[in-house]
């Protein structure tokens, strides 16, 4: 039996010499997404992805803008982790929100708004107290529909 039909393809091709640095980066970059996702806490290591290292620089990717300025806060608790499992060269991170935002978060409807009893009451004495038919109209219609949700 020749084990050779039995190493997968991408192994046979880690093994070429010109593709080996390729494959060394890829692996490092896996590591370092594990080691990140030990330091950020859930749900947040869905949304964050290490990008690369370039000149001794960290380059990470999140999802959102909300979630970059969490990663940029914790940037230097990241950094200090890292040097500490054996990346000692890394200076600094850069932190880049993803193209494909709209594409890795998840899109959740938005949650209905409710508004006090003060707060419809005043919208139906502005109704009752402007002149403009059509304005009138548009005050009503937002108050009733305040109404409607809370039944």
């Amino acid at each position: 039996m020749n084990l050779d039909n039995l190493i997968h393809p991408l192994q046979k091709l880690q093994h070429a010499t010109k593709l080996a640095p390729i494959f060394d980066k890829i692996q490092e970059l896996e590591i370092l997404q594990c080691e990140l996702a030990k330091i950020i806490p859930a749900p947040g290591d869905k949304y964050l992805h290490i990008a690369n290292i370039r000149d001794q620089v960290l380059i990470l990717h999140a999802d959102s803008p909300a979630w970059a300025s969490r990663l940029r806060y914790l940037a230097p608790v990241i950094l200090e982790h890292l040097r500490a499992r054996g990346w000692p060269n890394l200076i600094d991170t850069q932190v880049r929100v993803s193209r494909n935002a709209a594409i890795a978060t998840e899109i959740l409807p938005p949650e209905r708004q409710t508004l006090s009893a003060t707060t419809i009451e005043l919208l139906q004495r502005v109704a009752r107290n402007t002149p403009d038919p059509q304005l009138r109209s548009a005050w009503e219609r937002l108050a009733n529909s305040c109404n409607a949700a809370d039944r």
